[in-house]
């Protein structure tokens, strides 16, 4: 469904990165080279050029704006994003194109 008043929400959208349940990043959308609208801009080109677009009811996380982190095999990580909901992932030996 819409989220309703969502570009006056965007001022207020925060994100936290923790890995192994240490926090190592935290920000807001406002820290983004010329705020949100510019990076989902940005993104949205960059897909439609590739013959990727965006499509109803994908999500999108820059993640740009806690930082860059280091993480190796065998740890999780956890990305919250406020009261907006939050991604949990394990970082897993990557295996060559194909092999299952």
């Amino acid at each position: 469904g819409e989220v309703s008043n969502w570009r006056e929400r965007l001022k207020d959208l925060s994100a936290k990165t923790e890995i192994d349940g240490k926090t190592v990043g935290e920000g807001g959308a406002m820290g983004l080279p010329g705020g949100p609208m510019a990076g989902l801009t940005f993104l949205l080109s960059h897909l439609a050029m590739r013959d990727r677009p965006l499509k109803a009811g994908q999500y999108v996380s820059s993640g740009a704006v806690t930082g860059v982190h280091d993480i190796v095999v065998g740890q999780s990580a956890k990305l919250s994003f406020g009261g907006n909901g939050e991604i949990l992932c394990c970082a897993v030996r990557a295996q060559p194109a194909g092999v299952k």
